[in-house]
C-alpha cells in the first residue's frame, strides 16, 4: 500500500513531498521525502503521488493499492481538469505500469505518517532531490508504530436534513445522532 501526502509553507511556496510503501500487515518497506519549489498543495499531492509511484517501480513493488488524503485529487482522476492533466495522465500511466488500482481517499487520521514526511521534506535543503527511508525515521515513529489498531475520535453529523425535517414535522424529538456532532 502507498500513502502519499503534500505540505506546502505557503500558497503558492515551498513544499514538502513524503510517501511510504507499508506491505499487507503496515510494516514499513521503503519511504521518501523531498522539496519542491514554488508550488501549490494540489500539485504538492500530485507529485507526492508522482514520486511514490516512481518508487514503487523502482523497487517493484506490485501489487500496488494507492491511498491519498486529497479528496480533491482523488476527484481528478475522475473529471477533467486543465492544469493538472498532463501530471494527473503521467501518474495513471505509473499506476497502469504497476498494476494498481485507482487511488482511493483516506482520512487525515489515516495518514498521519505520510503528514509528517511531507512537513520533513519542507525542512530538506535541496530542491527535487528526494531522500529514500529504508526504515521509519525517528520523527514518525509514533504514527508508524501507532497506526494499526489505533482509533481515532472524528466527529460527524449522522443525519440529514430531510430526515431531520420529517421527523420535526411528526411533532417527534430528534435523536441524539442529528441534535448535533456525535462520535463515530
Amino acid at each position: 500500500m502507498l500513502n502519499t501526502d503534500g505540505a506546502v509553507k505557503n500558497n503558492p511556496g515551498d513544499g514538502g513531498l513524503g510517501g511510504v510503501v507499508r506491505n499487507h500487515k503496515g510494516d514499513w518497506v521503503v519511504g521518501f521525502v523531498s522539496k519542491e519549489a514554488n508550488t501549490t498543495p494540489i500539485l504538492a499531492e500530485l507529485n507526492a503521488l508522482r514520486q511514490g509511484l516512481t518508487m514503487a517501480i523502482s523497487n517493484n513493488l506490485v501489487p500496488l493499492e494507492t491511498n491519498i488524503d486529497s479528496q480533491e485529487v482523488v476527484n481528478m482522476f475522475h473529471e477533467d481538469n486543465a492544469l493538472y492533466n498532463n501530471l494527473i495522465y503521467e501518474c495513471r500511466l505509473l499506476m497502469e505500469r504497476l498494476g494498481a488500482a485507482p487511488q482511493t481517499h483516506v482520512f487525515r487520521e489515516q495518514n498521519r505518517v505520510t503528514d509528517m514526511l511531507s512537513k520533513e521534506g519542507l525542512k530538506c535543503e535541496t530542491f527535487g532531490t528526494p531522500t529514500f527511508l529504508i526504515v521509519p525515521p525517528m520523527y514518525a515513529n509514533s504514527a508508524v508504530w501507532n497506526i494499526l489498531g489505533t482509533m481515532y475520535v472524528r466527529e460527524a453529523n449522522l443525519c440529514n436534513y430531510a430526515v431531520t425535517g420529517h421527523i420535526l414535522a411528526q411533532g417527534n424529538t430528534l435523536p441524539n445522532a442529528c441534535n448535533g456532532p456525535s462520535v463515530c
